[in-house]
């Protein structure tokens, strides 16, 4: 096994000979090439980035949800996908909570108002 110091240079070579390649998922990559963490991961970029060797370009804004399913489960991707999109966009446009779950062992005389404001 390669001393701490060499696997270091290594991680971080492979990064940078990587990420022309794998802008979006170069963490998502690093972590499955060398079975360490997002956060491990993350602090090599954070690095990167801090000397100037790496740049953050950022094009976009909000939120990316990364779906994966069980390979056990009889549900397929594009159900769970629908229930929290209009179909029309590509993106998730509803928010479902299941609140009655949460809630369901309070007694009759107690209850709850829940508000959302759409900012």
């Amino acid at each position: 096994m390669a001393k701490p110091k060499e696997r270091e240079q290594h991680i971080r070579q492979f990064i940078l000979h990587t990420v022309e390649h794998h802008p979006t998922n170069i963490a998502q990559v690093t972590c499955t090439e060398f079975g360490i963490s997002q956060q491990a991961v993350d602090q090599y970029l954070q690095t990167l980035v801090s000397e100037n060797i790496l740049s953050v370009h950022r094009s976009f804004s909000g939120t990316t949800i990364r779906m994966q399913l069980d390979n056990e489960t009889p549900r397929k991707i594009e159900t769970v996908f629908n229930q929290y999109s209009s179909g029309d966009e590509h993106g998730f446009t509803k928010t479902v909570v299941p609140v009655k779950r949460y809630f369901a062992c309070l007694p009759s005389n107690i209850r709850i108002y829940l508000y959302y404001q759409r900012m």
